[in-house]
């Protein structure tokens, strides 16, 4: 499963380590502009925002613009409820095929 990373908060740059742990493949990006262009071209499973702030809706929106059905996570603490809440889409055979 391929995911997206958007860590505003450049000082945790390598945070989601548990993902990669679990044999996930993680892109690091730290901009809205930077994760959009990712979206827009990479076949991607998820997106994982850190430390959401108040661009965070707006964010959101515009990843559903562009590939409605890409599940967006958004969370200040990283924990084992979003691993299993990655293992829930592959488990239903949720791919990114369908973005």
């Amino acid at each position: 499963m391929k995911v997206l990373y958007l860590n505003l908060d450049r000082d945790l740059i390598g945070a989601p380590e548990f993902l990669r742990a679990e044999n996930y493949e993680v892109i690091e990006v730290s901009s809205f502009r930077g994760a959009l262009r990712l979206i827009e071209g990479e076949g991607l499973d998820a997106v994982l925002v850190d430390n959401g702030d108040p661009e965070t809706a707006d964010f959101i929106a515009d990843v559903h613009r562009v590939k409605p059905y890409l599940p967006v996570f958004v969370a200040s603490a990283w924990g084992a409820d979003l691993v299993l809440a990655l293992q829930s889409l592959a488990t239903a055979g949720y791919t990114s095929a369908i973005c």
